[in-house]
């Protein structure tokens, strides 16, 4: 070979060996055949990576040293056109991250421009990659021309800002959509056919197998590639007529709107809340806030500063769907705390939310990932993670739910986030509600374009400039789930339905009176059920919670056989495990106390299993009642 002896030098006989395989004859030809190090250490493990990254190293010092003393003699005729067969390989082939690894070891290829190493996010992996797409294109690009971008560095901060409105989500999509393209060019485009530049039939075949996925797949590829276009200037002809019958879905398609959940399934959801405990009860908790919120599942998981006031849920949505001067604008979302009477869905949310800003003071979403076992199965002790939970997760989640609680498998197969969102909207409608409630129902200010409605459009305009839009939107909600249960009460033929709910909606006053009970407010110190039978020794709350632990310890005199389950937590971890007393504004507090540590809790669970290495503490078990104390002994 004819290596350099530096470099010969720096390989193993193993990786000579390697170096002979791939045919590299050059120092040439090794510093074009990877791109980078990471390459190679993902192509190559154990003691043969280290002497083939030195070598390459090497291999493109003394290749480009080469290139510096040695000018070209006879240089191009600037008139003389390059074909797109004779263009440079950094021209035909996409950058490394969006290759197949059985294309990265086809041939030698060009060393790219070197990555930073430390990225900050995966948006800005992901706008990088985007411009390393814009100059691959070079002078073929629509948009920009070689000239304005040269220097990389200076157009990177303008592609930052180009790209500063395009969500993260929708940015992955788009650099999915163009990663399939490429897997797809690599096995159907000859090799001097750039990926940016192909024949209309080709991009056509590729929407047609995309198609086969379902009837709006290949609409969303479409308007993808369609994206790169506009923005980014790939030539890829998305105007041919071949091409742009894929913009809509076939005739005769229609989109179906998804079941709304079944008010059978609400009001079980209601009981199961009561009786679990752990991770079950905390996902029935954000499944009933989802219910109850008429909100989609994105703008939830982009939502912040949960807090409960008035007996009423709230937290600010950074960035809703519509959209001022260019800007989707943020809003606040209301809901009531309770969707049932005495059943109140704040504590168990107020207190996963404020573990998630303890452990991620900056956090942006409301419902965590699940760190599920193999089985599958959500159980009590499920572990949370610091990271949003996905749609398609909690649906699926969701589902596994339904089936356990005896629902229908053609009833579960239809769910979806959309079947939350619907819940309350057709239960408005149920109840025969005015114009302007079902607008505060999802606090929805666009004005209607239909002619039976067009003359009520401009209570729009009220709604969107009123200071406290949110807390009306959830008194109205509220009102509904009261009215709800009133019909459910006279109901006396089993399950409620849609249809019953119209028949037998109650009228304004019985409303308005059922809802100054006790059962459907929840104070600043909210009780939750799992806590002490008697924590109206020492429990100075407000008249709702006292009257539940009033009731609580009458519950508890008549028959030990239905002690609640003991709750219980640690502050660190060898620290002795402290008895739930009550909760305050999301936090715990021990019986050894009378309000919460200043530190966060590190574990709490549920339950007498605490572990054969730790212990109760003392002042807990001098204070705490003995029903509780005796499940210990």
């Amino acid at each position: 070979m004819a290596l350099s002896g530096a470099v010969r030098a720096s390989l193993s006989d193993e990786a000579l060996a390697i170096i002979a395989t791939a045919g590299i004859e050059t120092d040439a030809d090794m510093a074009c055949f990877w791109t980078s190090e990471e390459e190679i250490l993902g192509l190559y493990q154990g003691e043969i990576a280290g002497p083939l990254v030195r070598a390459w190293r090497l291999a493109n010092q003394c290749f480009a040293r080469e290139n510096a003393l040695q000018p070209l003699n006879v240089p191009l005729k600037k008139s003389d056109p390059v074909p797109v067969a004779a263009r440079p390989k950094k021209r035909c082939m996409p950058p490394a991250v969006l290759q197949s690894k059985a294309c990265r070891v086809k041939g030698p290829q060009p060393v790219m421009v070197a990555q930073p190493q430390h990225i900050e996010s995966k948006r800005s992996q992901h706008v990088q990659l985007m411009l390393d797409v814009v100059l691959a294109s070079g002078s073929a690009n629509l948009k920009f021309s070689p000239v304005e971008l040269k220097v990389r560095a200076e157009v990177l901060p303008l592609f930052m800002r180009l790209l500063e409105k395009v969500s993260d989500s929708k940015l992955a999509a788009l650099v999915s959509t163009l990663k399939r393209w490429i897997r797809f060019a690599e096995c159907h485009l000859p090799a001097d056919v750039v990926y940016w530049m192909p024949s209309a039939m080709t991009l056509s075949a590729f929407l047609q197998q995309v198609a086969q996925g379902g009837p709006t797949a290949s609409v969303n590829v479409y308007h993808n590639m369609r994206w790169w276009v506009e923005h980014m200037g790939l030539p890829l002809p998305v105007q041919d007529p071949l091409v742009a019958m894929f913009k809509q879905p076939p005739t005769g398609y229609a989109a179906k709107q998804r079941t709304p959940i079944a008010l059978g399934v609400f009001f079980h959801l209601c009981g199961m809340l009561q009786s679990t405990t752990g991770t079950v009860k905390a996902f029935i908790a954000w499944a009933l806030l989802l219910c109850t919120a008429c909100l989609r599942f994105a703008h939830l998981q982009r939502s912040v500063n949960l807090r409960c006031e008035n007996s009423l849920l709230s937290a600010l949505c950074k960035k809703g769907k519509r959209k001022q001067q260019g800007v989707q604008q943020p809003f606040v979302w209301c809901v009531p705390a309770c969707p049932a009477p005495s059943v109140c869905i704040a504590p168990i949310l107020l207190l996963e939310y404020g573990e998630l800003c303890v452990a991620k003071s900056d956090v942006d979403f409301i419902i965590p990932d699940l760190q599920l076992p193999r089985s599958g199965r959500l159980e009590p002790g499920t572990p949370k993670l610091l990271r949003r939970m996905s749609r398609a997760k909690f649906c699926e989640l969701m589902r596994s739910l339904l089936r356990a609680i005896g629902v229908q498998d053609e009833d579960v197969d239809q769910l979806s986030s959309y079947s939350f969102r619907r819940f309350m909207p057709t239960l408005a409608d149920c109840q025969d509600a005015s114009y302007e409630a079902r607008l505060a129902v999802g606090n929805w200010v666009e004005a209607a374009t239909d002619k039976v409605t067009a003359t009520k459009a401009g209570s729009a305009m009220p709604i969107r400039y009123s200071d406290e839009k949110a807390v009306t939107a959830g008194m109205t909600k509220l009102r509904m789930l009261v009215s709800l249960d009133i019909s459910r009460q006279r109901c006396s033929a089993g399950d409620l339905t849609w249809a019953e709910v119209s028949r037998l909606r109650p009228s304004a006053s019985k409303v308005e009176k059922a809802l100054q009970s006790a059962a459907w407010r929840a104070g600043d110190d909210m009780v939750p059920k799992h806590a002490s039978e008697s924590e109206d020794l020492e429990d100075e709350d407000d008249d709702s919670s006292s009257s539940s632990s009033e009731s609580s310890s009458s519950d508890s005199e008549v028959s030990a056989e239905a002690t609640p389950v003991v709750s219980w937590f640690v502050q660190h971890g060898r620290g002795s495990v402290h008895l739930t007393q009550r909760q305050v504004q999301g936090r715990l507090v021990p019986w050894c106390r009378d309000i919460p540590f200043d530190v966060a809790h590190s574990e709490r669970g549920y339950g007498i299993d605490i572990g054969a290495e730790r212990s109760l503490c003392k002042k807990c078990v001098a204070r705490a009642p003995p029903a509780i104390i005796a499940r210990f002994t």
